[in-house]
């Protein structure tokens, strides 16, 4: 397929900007904090011979009618939208240099999907997949973390509850022995078992937390030792599908029959095996503007949201991840002063902590 042309088209306008989600892929580790990038005009060669084997691979035979670039998404990524026989596709090629080589990545978001189709989990569908990318169905909707605030918490009810409802399809789905081990501990690395990828994280987060922020005092050792005592309570927890980036820019609403209800979730990238607790916690706290908390009509939807002790062991690591996190962006976002707030009343919250998870075994 000669694409020289469309992409002429794309320059000239096309059909016009989308708003879809943003892929900021913050899987809790600091090294996905990364400023965006603005969007290539085109795609180089390599990418369009990507392009065109994806399409065929998918049984299209034509040419697309257009090809344009999805601007204000992804910090390492690059997006595109496909217009081909009527239809529109997303052409995703992954670019993070900070991960394992790509094709972990891109085969294992195409897995990802397949589970996801098979739970009825509103999300693209994967089309096909090469080594360094991903052809998937374009999702329609408005970004529910973009939503006026007005509207985010009341006149969004029946959707906030449609999201909870798909997030719950999402947790019910156990990944198959096969595909366990490889989505254990997410994209980076693989772990014996999801305390010890809980382990290792707050051990990082600690040791950046004391040396890059240092005003907000936080008691390493006492932290670690609250973490050891839960090993029992965290070893104990069930071990789902986690989206491992969630937050309300991935998520996309739509009207329909005078009913908003959730079109997608996007941005499966990061998925990995643990705790669905991770996820909600993430969910609620991960802001990029005030939107206030999240709405009880989501967990009508989702159901029981997990025990307080567990809840409150993912806030506290959620937050030591944030306030190191402010470092790779411009301005401090709303999840960034949460943390720091947080943290500086960190002494006067761990009593409760140590009460609720209780003394390590042993000790």
């Amino acid at each position: 397929m000669d694409h020289s042309n469309v992409f002429e088209q794309a320059d000239a306008g096309g059909v016009g900007s989308v708003t879809v989600a943003a892929d900021r892929s913050a899987v809790i580790t600091p090294v996905h904090s990364q400023p965006r990038r603005s969007p290539e005009a085109r795609p180089a060669e390599a990418s369009v011979r990507t392009l065109d084997g994806l399409l065929r691979a998918a049984g299209f035979a034509v040419d697309p009618e257009g090809v344009w670039p999805l601007d204000g998404i992804g910090a390492m990524n690059h997006h595109w939208r496909v217009r081909i026989g009527g239809r529109d596709l997303v052409f995703r090629e992954y670019g993070w240099p900070f991960l394992p080589p790509a094709p972990a990545r891109a085969r294992r978001e195409a897995m990802v999907l397949e589970l996801l189709e098979s739970a009825d989990v509103p999300a693209p569908r994967g089309l096909a997949v090469s080594d360094n990318a991903l052809l998937a169905t374009f999702e329609r909707g408005r970004v529910l973390g973009e939503m006026p605030m007005s509207e985010v918490a009341v006149a969004l009810g029946d959707a906030w509850y449609d999201v909870g409802r798909a997030w719950r399809r999402v947790h019910e789905i156990v990944p198959p022995a096969e595909v366990r081990a490889g989505l254990l501990g997410g994209p980076q690395r693989e772990m014996a078992g999801w305390y010890d990828r809980v382990i290792a994280d707050v051990h990082r987060y600690l040791h950046a937390v004391e040396h890059e922020r240092p005003e907000l005092e936080v008691d390493a050792a006492r932290v670690h030792r609250l973490f050891v005592a839960a090993k029992g309570m965290l070893e104990a927890r069930p071990v789902r599908l986690l989206h491992g980036d969630a937050h309300l820019w991935n998520v996309l609403v739509d009207l329909e029959a005078d009913r908003w209800t959730c079109t997608a979730i996007l941005d499966w990238e990061c998925a990995e095996a643990g705790d669905p607790v991770w996820d909600l916690v993430a969910l609620h706290l991960l802001r990029r503007r005030d939107v206030g908390p999240t709405p009880q009509a989501f967990f009508d939807g989702y159901g029981d949201p997990g025990p307080a002790a567990v809840w409150a062991l993912y806030e506290l690591l959620h937050h030591l991840w944030q306030a190191i996190d402010v470092a790779a962006w411009p301005s401090p976002l709303p999840s960034h002063r949460a943390a720091t707030e947080y943290l500086r009343a960190l002494p006067g919250r761990l009593p409760r902590l140590e009460n609720q998870v209780g003394p390590a075994r042993g000790s």
